[in-house]
């Protein structure tokens, strides 16, 4: 995550091309950050 005056930029950890960087306006985009994901399991059968 890199945060400046104006823009706000996430940066997912992932290495599939699906997730890209975006880059939000503080000013004109309403974002909230609810948390991260620190583990996902997938099972299996």
């Amino acid at each position: 995550m890199k945060i400046n005056e104006e823009n706000i930029t996430l940066t997912p950890c992932s290495t599939d091309p699906f997730y890209e960087e975006k880059t939000y306006n503080i000013k004109n985009d309403r974002v909230r950050i609810l948390g991260k994901v620190v583990q996902a399991i997938k099972i299996y059968d």
